[in-house]
This record gives C-alpha cells, sequence and structure tokens, in this order.
C-alpha cells in the first residue's frame, strides 16, 4: 500500500473511499448508513479526509442542512491505485478458494450481516 500512496489512511477512512469511489456526490446521512458509521464518527473521518485535500464538504442548494461529500481530483489522481490494491487484497484473500467456496462462504457473510442487522435495527 505504501508504493500506492494508500497507506495514509486508516481502515476507516479507507471504507468511506471505497463508497465514494462507487458512487461521488453522495449526502451525508446516506454516507452515514452505507458506511456503518455514526454521524459523529463519519464527520471525525470526513474533517480529516478534507484536511488531507481528499473530500469536500458541499452544501446543498435546496436544503442548508444536507451536505454532499464529493471527491476531489487527488482522489480521482489515486483511484487506480486504490482499485488495484483492492483487487490484490481480493486475490490474497480468496487464494486456494475455488469459485463454489467464494460463492458459498460470501452467502454466509451476507447471511451473517443480515442476523446482525436485524438484531441492531
Amino acid at each position: 500500500m505504501k508504493e500506492n500512496d494508500l497507506d495514509r489512511f486508516t481502515p476507516s477512512q479507507g471504507r468511506i473511499i471505497f463508497l465514494l469511489l462507487q458512487k461521488d456526490h453522495v449526502p451525508m446521512h446516506e454516507l452515514v448508513d452505507k458506511a456503518q458509521l455514526s454521524k459523529s464518527t463519519l464527520s471525525s473521518h470526513l474533517d480529516n479526509l478534507e484536511r488531507l485535500g481528499i473530500v469536500k464538504k458541499i452544501p446543498s442548494n435546496e436544503d442548508k442542512r444536507e451536505i454532499f461529500i464529493v471527491l476531489t481530483d487527488e482522489l480521482h489522481n489515486l483511484k487506480e491505485n486504490y482499485l488495484k490494491v483492492s483487487r490484490e487484497m481480493t486475490e490474497l484473500f480468496y487464494k486456494g478458494f475455488s469459485l463454489e467456496d467464494i460463492e458459498k462462504f460470501e452467502a454466509y457473510l451476507r447471511k451473517c450481516l443480515q442476523n446482525l442487522q436485524m438484531h441492531l435495527y
């Protein structure tokens, strides 16, 4: 990760960045749900990412209470490195697994997540 200039991000920041790479210009309340972080924790991470020049907070024109999170050019420039590291980690994680094993494993993880979500919400 160091050679890809991604070691400066914490795992939680990495999760936020990953979500923003999937969909840019996200309302903060949506990012709270998708990142599964509290609003205060997410806000703290976003403040740090904003200081690093990775994201910007843009107020909505329609509703001043709504804040959109957008990626800066700096992160767009790191996108390929980020996706490369993500692919490498996935390959390492699933090394030696058959496609059937991977599908079963991911189905079990989805079921565990559903169980947790039903319990927590």
